[in-house]
């Protein structure tokens, strides 16, 4: 037997076997559903006071002060974001069936697109407010969106969740929070 054919068949096996791992880990990367990571890193700190214009009249502006006095959730998201985009939906079921508060954070992004995308999804949001160069986010440490908070009425974290959100997570994890955070308030 030809030690050229073992070798050169050895090596073609090799990059097959390479391939097939690569396309396993986009597949599972791209298309597997990845469970909801709440965090409570930051939970009991206050939320970082911040002062930033609304997407839809830049000359109106919105502090943390707005959002203390009862609970709010803080989603942070953007139109170039794949998997806000696709999260959409949920943002959206949550605000005609829960009674929360939910103001929208958009992150390094532009006006126009976060508008057609809204325009065309639909608003979920009582605030739409804009963190284009990222302050806000800093602030915060994001390392990428979406990511949800739920601030209690002083303003203080009591949730951080990292990635996309469903209803039934929502359901499981946010609500019972809310309702306690909401009787507290």
């Amino acid at each position: 037997m030809n030690t050229s054919k073992v070798g050169k068949s050895l090596w073609q096996a090799t990059i097959a076997i390479l391939v097939a791992v690569l396309l396993w880990f986009l597949w599972k990367g791209l298309f597997v559903q990845h469970p909801m990571t709440v965090v409570d890193s930051q939970q009991g700190q206050a939320f970082p006071s911040f002062t930033l214009s609304k997407v839809d009249d830049a000359n109106q502006k919105v502090t943390l002060k707005d959002l203390q006095g009862k609970p709010h959730i803080v989603h942070v998201f953007a139109s170039w974001c794949s998997v806000c985009v696709e999260e959409h939906p949920v943002w959206m079921t949550i605000s005609k069936k829960f009674p929360y508060p939910i103001v929208g954070v958009v992150y390094r992004d532009e006006v126009d697109p976060v508008k057609m995308m809204l325009d065309k999804k639909g608003n979920p949001f009582i605030y739409v407010l804009n963190d284009v160069e990222g302050k806000l986010g800093l602030d915060l440490g994001l390392m990428g969106v979406p990511v949800t908070y739920i601030l209690d009425a002083k303003g203080n974290v009591r949730m951080q969740q990292l990635g996309a959100l469903s209803l039934s997570e929502f359901e499981a994890e946010f609500v019972p929070l809310l309702v306690t955070l909401s009787k507290e308030a």
